[in-house]
C-alpha cells in the first residue's frame, strides 16, 4: 500500500494523498494505510474513492463498516474523492451522515478534500 501514498503539506498540516490504483479490498489493505499515515506522522488522508473495491459500495457486504470503524479506532480522518452519482440511495444517505461529522469526508474533487482537511480543528 505504501507506494502510490505521498505526504503533501496544506496549511501546515501533513496529508497523506494516495494515488489511483491502490485497490482496498480488505481489512489488512486499509491497515497497511492506517501504518503509512503512522510511519508519515499523520492521521489524515485522501483516497481517491477508484480505489475501494466495488463491495465497499455495497452495504451490505460489510466492507465500509469495517474501513470505517479502522479509522475511527486509529482516528484516522479521512476525505474520499470522487463522482459518487451513480452509488445506490442508502450509500448516497451513508454520504450524507458522514459529510455532517469531522471523520470521513466524501467530496468530488481533491482541492476540496485538501481544503476540508487543512480547515479541521483537530490534532494532526
Amino acid at each position: 500500500m505504501n507506494t502510490g501514498v505521498s505526504p503533501v503539506i496544506i496549511n501546515g498540516r501533513k496529508i497523506v494523498v494516495c494515488s489511483r490504483g491502490q485497490l482496498i479490498r480488505k481489512e489488512q489493505d486499509i491497515l497497511e494505510l492506517i501504518a503509512v499515515c503512522g510511519a508519515n506522522d499523520t492521521n489524515l488522508v485522501i483516497l481517491p474513492a477508484d480505489n475501494f473495491a466495488p463491495e465497499f459500495f455495497d452495504l451490505k457486504s460489510g466492507l465500509a463498516g469495517v474501513i470505517f470503524q479502522k479509522f475511527s479506532n486509529y482516528q484516522i480522518t479521512a476525505a474520499i474523492v470522487g463522482d459518487f452519482t451513480n452509488v445506490c440511495q442508502r450509500f448516497r444517505e451513508l454520504i450524507g451522515e458522514c459529510n455532517r461529522g469531522r471523520q470521513i469526508h466524501f467530496t468530488g474533487d481533491i482541492k476540496s478534500a485538501e481544503e476540508w482537511l487543512a480547515g479541521l480543528n483537530i490534532p494532526g
